[in-house]
């Protein structure tokens, strides 16, 4: 019997060892995007800002990720003691990047729902926001700054929190008429943030972080940084205080310094709720910072280069991300599209926009960008016709105004950044190879999904269609095109196969316990209850599985062994020749020998 079972064992170990699954290393990268640098590093050093993150990337694969310089170079003037350098972790005052990553999100998810009808009236969901003749003005138009609201008033001279904000948002009258012009309005999307809240029931920063943020792992993004557990050591540095939106309300000493506040002089001079001190992980924009209590939804965002890359991601997969979905391809479509009737405008975003000699997005971007960017030195761009992200954030403030009493521009940086980036990928695009990925597709189908666990299935799923549309995207790099051929190949090497422990369960059903002895059939059983277990488990590893199907064919033989896999049929034959004997017919003495060996048959 020991015999039987150690050869037994031992094929069944051929077996499992057959089975395993030899990983398939990643790709290299292959594209030199570390011009990037020598473009930051002259920036720095040309003083347009003391520090920056970018990350540029294209479906799957990170071209490039890396921060140079110093997220707190000067305290008012002087140089910090230490200097604090910048990091891939450093936190970003996001200014109006804010309106895309937050409030038009938030948009996004509930016209996905059905909850919010995007021309419909905003005094359908917020009634107070009808006075002054605002009654008729639609979702949509806030969206596309083309409401009739003001670009912008100094609040903060009047308005210390969020709830006295709203109220003054509310009684806003129309500057102009609704849908004549496009004027970009923060109020438009501080108007949106309160009517977000009012839906949802809950402050636009709690929705957001449950509904959007959390569930991505967008870890680092956040209203308010310093009360929700972030310390000034890991947020760049913006103004010395706010001297910029200082002169833009002090009309009676630099008139023409951004919009007319004259109406607002007698508020400015009473004002003293200026903030004296250099701003780290307080939102610079007056009105977010010192009228909403630091979230607003067109400034007040805090976050990362790789945090906002995970929303672009979303953005540009069609709403679904790791099996979360927060809208489809269709809203997308819509938000991100140009409105010629809306001045080409998109919906929260800023669209197409490649020029040369102009903006941030370069030369090369195609007409499928939508991008934005923050006054703080930030930007966000997308290309879904290449399926990029560029994402670039400085903390251009920190070096101060300059003697005009602005700050410097990274637009031309950006577009530098930019073209490179086109430059690197069109020509790699000019020479990409397919056809190890076409093999791969070819190849490693998979006809019937039911023969394998469901996890393990939806992740080849997933890996399958992402190499198909790389195949098919006629912008495709060498990298992206080798990632995903990579990762289809590791996908089908990890399918969990159950379709063997199916059938051997099945074999067992053929099985009649009362033909092996009690020892031998609970061991099978054992084995049984384990496998039942497996078909259940969808975090299962193709290996327990092996072994699993190894053990029952163990038990099998284990039960034929002790059985002696006799052939009981010529003992059924005869006991069943015998038992129509009658006792009354022999004698006592040769009758109970006889009936106790029968028994025993």
């Amino acid at each position: 019997m020991k015999k039987g079972l150690i050869v037994c064992l031992m094929i069944m170990s051929i077996f499992v060892s057959m089975m395993q699954r030899t990983p398939v290393l990643a790709q290299e990268s292959k594209i030199d995007l570390s011009m990037i640098e020598t473009l930051t590093e002259k920036a720095i050093e040309d003083g347009i800002f003391p520090g920056a993150s970018i990350l540029v990337k294209k479906g799957d694969v990170t071209l490039f990720y890396d921060s140079f310089g110093d997220a707190q170079i000067y305290d008012m003037g002087e140089k910090f003691n230490p200097v604090i350098k910048t990091t891939n972790d450093t936190l970003y005052d996001l200014a109006s990047v804010t309106k895309v990553m937050a409030t038009t999100q938030a948009l996004m998810m509930l016209d996905y729902q059905n909850i919010v009808n995007l021309d419909e009236k905003v005094a359908t969901y917020m009634p107070d926001f009808a006075q002054n003749g605002k009654g008729n003005a639609t979702v949509r138009d806030l969206l596309t700054h083309t409401s009739g609201l003001t670009p912008w008033k100094a609040t903060f001279l009047y308005n210390d929190n969020r709830a006295d904000e709203k109220v003054y948002v509310n009684k806003l009258p129309l500057e102009y008429e609704t849908g004549t012009k496009m004027a970009y309005s923060d109020f438009s999307f501080m108007a949106l943030s309160f009517m977000v809240e009012e839906i949802v029931g809950m402050g636009i920063e709690d929705y957001l972080k449950t509904q959007l943020y959390q569930p991505l792992g967008m870890n680092s993004t956040t209203f308010v940084p310093l009360k929700n557990g972030f310390n000034k050591n890991q947020i760049a540095a913006t103004s010395w205080g706010n001297p910029y939106e200082k002169r833009m309300s002090n009309e009676v000493e630099f008139p023409g310094f951004g919009y007319d506040t004259s109406e607002d002089a007698e508020a400015f001079l009473k004002f003293d709720g200026w903030r004296e001190f250099t701003l780290i992980g307080e939102v610079n924009d007056g009105n977010a910072g010192m009228a909403n209590e630091g979230v607003a939804g067109h400034a007040g965002l805090f976050s990362t280069t790789k945090d906002l890359s995970i929303l672009g991601d979303v953005l540009l997969k069609g709403g679904t991300l790791n099996g979360k979905t927060l809208y489809d391809q269709s809203v997308i479509d819509e938000f991100t599209k140009a409105y010629p009737d809306r001045f080409n405008r998109g919906l929260g975003w800023q669209v197409n926009g490649n020029r040369e000699n102009a903006g941030y997005v370069g030369k090369y971007a195609s007409d499928s960008t939508f991008s934005h960017a923050g006054f703080t030195g930030t930007q966000v761009i997308f290309d879904s016709e290449y399926d990029l992200q560029v994402i670039i954030l400085t903390n251009k403030m920190n070096f101060g105004t300059n003697d005009k009493g602005s700050y410097a521009s990274p637009y031309r940086y950006s577009r530098d950044v930019m073209n490179l980036v086109f430059e690197s990928l069109n020509e790699d695009i000019k020479n990409v190879s397919k056809e190890t990925l076409k093999t791969s597709l070819e190849t490693k189908k998979v006809e019937d999904k039911s023969l394998y666990s469901e996890k393990s299935f939806a992740k080849y799923e997933m890996k399958q269609t992402r190499a198909q549309s790389v195949y098919d995207h006629v912008n495709s790099i060498q990298e992206e095109v080798d990632l995903a051929n990579t990762e289809l190949l590791e996908a089908y090497a990890e399918l969990v196969d159950l379709s063997l422990l199916k059938t051997v369960l099945k074999e067992v059903l053929t099985l009649n316990e009362t033909d092996y002895t009690e020892e031998t059939w609970t061991q099978l059983v054992t084995q049984l209850n384990k496998a039942n277990t497996i078909l259940m488990d969808e975090t299962v590893q193709q290996t327990t599985v092996d072994e699993t199907i190894a053990s029952i064919h163990v038990a099998i033989a284990g039960l034929k062994e002790a059985a002696g896999a006799v052939d009981k049929k010529p003992l059924e034959t005869l006991v069943l020749s015998v038992q129509d004997l009658k006792k009354e017919a022999y004698t006592l003495s040769s009758w109970e020998p006889f009936s106790k060996d029968l028994k025993e048959a």
